[in-house]
């Protein structure tokens, strides 16, 4: 009875702090464009990849990768180039993280056994360029989309810095 006690207490307190209102807060007030960007989870990442079907032909240039690149410390890792691509399919495509750290790829070829799909993150220590090569077998599970996080670290830069 008193853990049950216990616990009603602590729900009506979180319920009546969350029904207090900021008096510095309009109602419906949209973030302004200088606040930081969601994080995405990989809760986050696990629901892009579910949204995408996982059964019907495999053909064409329908696969899908969502990469989180992310710095050692979680931080986003903004404007970083990212190529993808199926081995033995065509020339990788390349493009870069978003805000938020994301890259995703909408338009590859489907991997299978023969054809793995690879992906490469680059980043700069000064001038030099530190490609992290990334083969992903064929697994069965990811046939129709992949998520994958890739962590970076704190003190490189997306771009070549002399």
């Amino acid at each position: 009875m008193k853990r049950f006690l216990a616990l009603a207490s602590v729900v009506m307190s979180v319920a009546a702090f969350s029904g207090c209102k900021n008096p510095n807060q309009t109602s419906g007030a949209q973030p302004s464009p200088a606040s930081p960007t969601k994080a995405i989870t990989s809760a986050d990442l696990t629901e892009m990849a579910n949204t995408v079907p996982s059964t019907g032909p495999r053909e064409g240039n329908d696969y899908k990768v969502f990469m989180l690149v992310l710095r050692q410390n979680q931080a986003p890792a903004v404007n970083f180039k990212v190529d993808m691509g199926v081995k033995g399919k065509g020339a990788p495509k390349t493009i870069r993280t978003d805000e938020s750290g994301l890259a995703k790829f909408e338009d590859l070829p489907f991997p299978d056994a023969k054809h793995p799909l690879q992906g490469v993150v680059h980043y700069y220590k000064g001038a030099e360029d530190q490609p992290r090569e990334i083969d992903y077998p064929f697994i069965e599970g990811d046939a129709y989309r992949l998520k994958d996080t890739q962590y970076i670290p704190n003190t490189v830069t997306p771009d070549a810095q002399p």
